[in-house]
C-alpha cells in the first residue's frame, strides 16, 4: 500500500509539473489584466486575444522603432494610427503601441470589428492583414494585405482556436 502512495505521489507530482511547464514555456499568459479587461469591454473572449498574442509574439513585447511591429500584438505604427484614429483616439503616439496595455487595446478593438458573430475565423483572417491598414487603395499593397488575410486563414485559423481551447484550459481564471 505504502508503494502504491509513493507511486500515486509521483504520478501526481509529474502532471503537476507537466502542466506548469507547459503553462510557463508553451503557453505563457502576461497581461492577463489588459486581456480581461478589452476582451469584456469589446466583447470578444479572452482565449481569443491571449492565443492571438501567443502566436503573434509569444507574449514578448518589442520595444518601439518606427515603421515595425511592437508590443505584444505585434502592431506595426502606421496600421495601428489608422485604427487608433478609428476608435477616437485624439492623443494617439506610435511610440505608446510599447505600452501593452494601449496595444492590447487597439489590437483586441480591431479584433471585435472583425469578430461577429463569434466568426473566429473572420477575425483571423482580418487579423492576418492588420499591418496593412495605413495603405488603402493602393493595389501592391491591397495586394500584399490580401495574401496575408489568405495566408492566415490558411495556416493560422485552426491553431488559433486549438490554442483558444488551450488557454481556457490552461487558464480557468481568464
Amino acid at each position: 500500500m505504502k508503494k502504491l502512495g509513493i507511486v500515486f505521489g509521483t504520478v501526481l507530482a509529474v502532471i503537476i509539473g507537466g502542466i506548469l511547464i507547459v503553462r510557463t514555456l508553451v503557453f505563457p499568459l502576461k497581461y492577463e489584466t489588459e486581456i480581461k479587461k478589452y476582451a469584456q469591454e469589446y466583447k470578444v473572449e479572452p482565449e481569443l486575444i491571449a492565443a492571438i498574442i501567443q502566436i503573434s509574439s509569444n507574449f514578448d513585447s518589442k520595444e518601439y522603432k518606427k515603421g515595425e511591429k511592437c508590443g505584444p500584438m505585434n502592431l506595426q505604427d502606421k496600421s495601428a494610427e489608422v485604427i487608433a484614429k478609428e476608435m477616437g483616439f485624439t492623443d494617439f503616439k506610435p511610440e505608446n503601441l510599447a505600452d501593452p496595455d494601449t496595444n492590447i487595446k487597439i489590437g483586441t478593438w480591431f479584433i471585435a470589428q472583425n469578430y461577429k458573430n463569434k466568426d473566429v475565423e473572420q477575425a483571423v483572417t482580418k487579423w492576418g492583414g492588420v499591418n496593412w491598414q495605413d495603405v488603402k487603395g493602393d493595389k501592391e499593397k491591397d495586394e500584399k494585405k490580401k495574401f496575408w488575410e489568405d495566408y492566415y486563414k490558411k495556416y493560422f485559423v485552426e491553431k488559433i482556436k486549438n490554442r483558444m481551447k488551450v488557454y481556457e484550459v490552461l487558464y480557468p481564471s481568464l
